[in-house]
């Protein structure tokens, strides 16, 4: 098809519309002439309502106190309009506009949460943010370490439904873990972080792509936030916003992507498409992962939108301090004379002079020579930048010592302190992924495993419980452990928090983000025992401790009984070095 045809055929739905846009325009025009009588008639009945009351108080101030406004507002009859202006003055001075605050709050406004964010909004703050972020050190730093601290090396699936034996689990995990390499989920996942920070939202659509090198050929295709906007005219009269429509109960119902991004096409390299070209997503064939910071938000803004200026200023301080050391660097002496004006000059005004190393010179009469020195204040300069980065990191929860990657001020326990804090954030994302993103693709991809008849083995591909529609599986993730402390403190603590019953072994794996099972199996084939034998040397080496502990608090020698009765746990490790 043709430009000018798509360009007509455009148009000519634009013009099947305009009958509808005009009553769309006279209902608004007769709503807002409505709104505008009632509020006339609201104002006068204030406005008589007051006149009455000033003209009692007027007739009782011969035979009422002096304070008669105080008796009457007391009482509850105060005009409208200066008890309004009285409860403004007496409970709430951030509500009173002056002169001096009047120029920082003239931007704030009352619009909703999808209108401040609207279209053009986010579109300058996306740009504004992918250029710092392309140009500034600290900016694409912080967003590499949240990204690579969130998505780690990728999670992992790890299956504890009873219905299925530890084999069959195991082979179940091994399928799903090399789909993931396949598709190379991890690093779409780090990706996705990224542009969720820089962009304030990412989608991804999950497509079918035939030459995956797996036998279940779902994919994800993680696309930029441009691709989806508002395109479809018809979109106009149902409840959408910007590219999305949802239905009467506020869920997505399908999304408006365009076929190419908005920035790529071009009329001179001639690309196939056209910038209103789209395709309609179903809902749940798409993933939207945003921020949501006020209810009723439909769209994301970029994470470190609160501090764009501060980068900016950073940036140009750097440059102001660098430029003041080049200036006072590049003159390295100025010629003062004393002579008047109208004697001959020995040199003429702003010429360069050349200068041998390490010579002295006699200067003509009534010169002298001074040396320039740069008055800008360097020494606050690595104050100055340390306050900046630390407000930087502050909107997105991020502390000092991760912007500057700089711990050289801190206590080992201050620095674990503020990697506490950092990494808190991070165990809300990864729950917020689990349940949006690989919850989704698992079951996604059980579906689509279900109709693969037999695997590399000739086996079914997957069990019969498994092989209907909307089956689902018990399951858990597993992401890179994030722990930090003392090893041999936080080994100690464990080991209490074990005794004690206040943690599990497969919750400690969990943590570190290792399967109990693998591990214990792993660790017993090592020592050649079973994996039975294995599991009851720990308990009773943990019963050992905790003996061990109890007999060293009530004073004894801990040797754990009779002389010449094997410990706990002793007769399993000595048949594990036999």
């Amino acid at each position: 098809m043709g430009l000018f045809t798509r360009i007509r055929d455009w148009f000519g739905g634009y013009r099947s519309n305009r009958q509808v846009q005009r009553k769309r325009r006279a209902l608004a025009a007769a709503f807002a002439q409505a709104l505008e009588k009632k509020l006339n008639e609201r104002r006068a009945q204030w406005d008589a309502e007051d006149a009455e009351l000033r003209q009692l108080m007027a007739a009782a101030a011969g035979t009422l106190p002096a304070d008669v406004s105080g008796l009457l507002s007391r009482m509850g009859y105060m005009p409208r309009r200066d008890l309004g202006d009285a409860r403004i003055q007496a409970g709430f001075d951030s509500a009173l506009t002056t002169g001096d605050n009047a120029a920082h709050w003239s931007m704030a406004d009352g619009l909703a949460a999808d209108a401040a964010a609207s279209p053009g909004v986010r579109h300058t703050l996306r740009n504004r943010s992918r250029y710092e972020v392309h140009n500034n050190c600290y900016a694409r730093g912080v967003g590499e370490s949240i990204a690579n601290d969130f998505a780690g090396t990728g999670p992992r699936l790890h299956i504890d439904d009873e219905r299925f034996s530890a084999a069959v689990r195991a082979d179940l995990e091994a399928k799903f873990s090399a789909w993931c390499a396949a598709i190379n989920l991890p690093e779409k996942l780090r990706v996705m972080r990224k542009a969720r920070r820089q962009d304030g939202e990412t989608f991804a659509l999950k497509i079918t792509n035939p030459k995956l090198a797996h036998p279940v050929k779902l994919d994800l295709k993680v696309i930029e936030a441009d691709r989806v906007r508002f395109v479809d005219i018809q979109m106009l009269l149902s409840l959408s916003v910007d590219g999305i429509r949802f239905d009467e109960h506020n869920n997505p119902v399908e999304y408006n992507i365009l076929r190419v991004h908005p920035g790529f096409w071009s009329y001179a390299t001639g690309f196939v498409g056209f910038p209103t070209d789209f395709d309609t997503w179903d809902a749940s064939r798409v993933i939207h992962w945003f921020r949501q910071d006020r209810p009723e938000q439909h769209r994301g803004l970029p994470e470190l939108m609160a501090a764009l200026p501060l980068y900016a200023t950073l940036r140009r301080f750097t440059q102001a301090t660098l430029d003041a050391a080049e200036t006072a660097a590049d003159f390295a002496v100025l010629l003062h004379t004393t002579s008047a004006a109208d004697d001959s000059e020995t040199f003429s005004p702003f010429s360069a002079v050349p200068l041998q190393r390490r010579m002295m010179a006699a200067l003509p009469e009534g010169y002298q020579a001074t040396q320039m020195k740069p008055e800008h204040p360097a020494t606050t300069y690595p104050q100055f930048k340390k306050e900046i980065i630390a407000e930087i990191g502050r909107c997105e929860g991020v502390p000092y010592n991760v912007v500057a990657a700089d711990s050289s001020n801190s206590s080992f326990a201050s620095g674990q302190l503020d990697h506490k804090i950092y990494f808190r954030p991070r165990e809300i994302e990864r729950a917020q992924a689990n349940a949006l993103i690989l919850d989704n693709l698992l079951a996604e991809w059980l579906y689509e495993a279900a109709v693969i008849e037999a695997g590399e083995d000739s086996r079914p591909y997957l069990p019969q419980e498994l092989r209907v529609r909307g089956a689902s599986l018990s399951h858990s993730w597993h992401w890179d452990s994030n722990e930090l402390g003392d090893p041999l403190k936080l080994a100690a603590a464990k080991s209490t928090d074990l005794k004690n019953g206040l943690t599990t072994i497969p919750a400690e794996y969990a943590a570190k983000g290792k399967d109990w099972v693998k591990a214990f199996t792993a660790a017993a084939r090592s020592l050649g025992i079973s994996f039975e034998e294995f599991q009851e040397m720990v308990r009773e080496q943990i019963f050992a401790a905790s003996q061990l502990e109890d007999d060293a608090d009530a004073g004894g020698d801990g040797d754990g009984g009779e002389s010449g009765t094997p410990k706990p746990g002793q007769a399993a490790t000595q048949k594990a070095a036999a």
